[in-house]
């Protein structure tokens, strides 16, 4: 994959609709010796509203095999989606490879479901009465 040199050529599409605007959410570093079974991992972002900064030694995520990697995470910026995209960057034998993925963090959507379902519960416990 080449990637044009002028960036409005190029945008990130959410990986779960298609949908043209996103906008970045969080990273994740990774960097260790070739093969290392640790290493540094870096995560920075807003989490659940607030910004976040983690450092440990956790390299099980990372997406290269075998060297450093990257993920940068996106998020879908409509109502109705609003789910992660992941783009991995992975070194592998002199060569850095790009690829995009749905993640499975849970975005803006999932976390409204999530309430919302919440919300159902406790008023049927409330009233008795069934709600779903």
């Amino acid at each position: 994959m080449q990637i044009d040199s002028n960036y409005f050529d190029n945008s990130v599409v959410c990986a779960h609709c298609g949908y043209e605007n996103t906008h970045l959410h969080s990273v994740e570093t990774f960097s260790r010796k070739e093969d290392a079974i640790t290493g540094i991992h870096v995560t920075a972002g807003i989490i659940d509203g607030t910004c976040t900064v983690s450092v440990d030694n956790d390299v099980s995520g990372n997406p290269s095999s075998r060297r450093d990697g990257v993920i940068v995470y996106f998020e879908c910026e409509t109502d109705e989606c609003g789910k992660l995209t992941a783009l991995f960057i992975a070194q592998h034998k002199g060569a850095d490879y790009l690829s995009i993925h749905p993640s499975r963090r849970p975005g803006r959507s999932r976390l409204a479901e999530i309430e919302r379902l919440r919300d159902m519960l406790s008023q049927h416990q409330r009233t008795g009465q069934r709600t779903c």
